[in-house]
């Protein structure tokens, strides 16, 4: 529970900063799990035990591309 309140932090604080600078993938590729595509995001994201339909959506919102076969 703690993880999850952790992670949604982090991320509004990193959307925050992507919204103001006007740049979520420069931003998203700060971030040290995210590597170099969107499938690796998603990777991550669901081995913080989020859902499946949370991490789709935060690879879409940092502007890469989810997984074909895992989001639809």
């Amino acid at each position: 529970m703690i993880m999850r309140m952790t992670l949604t932090l982090f991320v509004l604080v990193v959307m925050t900063a992507a919204s103001a600078s006007g740049d979520a993938l420069t931003e998203a590729k700060r971030i040290p799990y995210c590597g170099q595509t969107g499938a690796e995001c998603y990777s991550w994201c669901i081995k913080q035990d989020l859902s499946k339909d949370w991490c789709c959506d935060f690879v879409k919102d940092i502007r890469m591309n989810p997984p074909a076969d895992k989001c639809p």
